[in-house]
């Protein structure tokens, strides 16, 4: 008998989990928040810079000299 860590979550437990519940007919609802469809669960609301080439570059010859 194969023991198994149900408190870890890999692709075997969560292909196993999803099995089950398929067979028993459970379907998880879309997700949504106050009535409207979630689009991501993305929670960095910071914004995006751009970091020109040309810096990029720098910072790496930076980490190859120092």
């Amino acid at each position: 008998m194969i023991k198994t860590n149900w408190m870890m979550a890999n692709v075997v437990n969560m292909a196993v989990a999803a099995e089950i519940l398929k067979r028993d007919g459970f379907i998880l609802p879309s997700p949504r928040c106050f009535g409207k469809p979630v689009k991501s669960f993305n929670l960095d609301l910071r914004p995006k810079a751009k970091i020109p080439q040309w810096k990029l570059v720098l910072n790496t010859l930076k980490g190859l000299i120092l």
